[in-house]
C-alpha cells in the first residue's frame, strides 16, 4: 500500500502521450492517488476524476519539491472513483445473484 504511485515517463511521441501505463489502472483501481506527467491523456482523466496530481517536469529537484508539496497538502489519500475493486466485487456479486434467481425460478 502506498499513499501515491507515480507515473512519469518521457513524452517522445503520440502514443507516448496517449499511453495509460498499467501501473497507472493498478493504482487507482487500488485507490491509490498519482502523480502523471501534465499534457498527457493521462493528466486530463487524473484532473477530470480528482484521482491525483500532475507535475510539469521530471527534474529531480523539482519533482522533490512537488512530492513535498503534494504530501503537505494531502488531507485525505483515499479516491472514489467507480472502478475501485470494491465497486467491481459490489457488482459483480449483484449480476451473478440476479442471474441466480433468473436461473433457478
Amino acid at each position: 500500500a502506498s499513499d501515491l504511485s507515480y507515473i512519469l515517463f518521457k513524452i517522445k511521441g503520440m502514443n507516448t502521450r496517449i499511453g495509460m501505463p498499467w501501473k497507472l489502472f493498478e493504482s487507482l483501481v487500488c485507490g491509490t492517488k498519482v502523480l502523471v506527467l501534465e499534457k498527457t491523456y493521462a493528466s486530463t482523466f487524473i484532473k477530470n476524476h480528482n484521482a491525483g496530481y500532475t507535475t510539469a517536469t521530471t527534474t529531480p529537484s523539482l519533482l522533490a519539491d512537488k512530492l513535498i508539496q503534494i504530501i503537505q497538502s494531502q488531507k485525505s489519500s483515499n479516491i472514489d472513483l467507480p472502478f475501485l475493486w470494491e465497486h467491481q466485487e459490489d457488482l459483480f456479486y449483484s449480476i451473478y445473484s440476479q442471474l441466480y434467481q433468473e436461473f433457478y425460478r
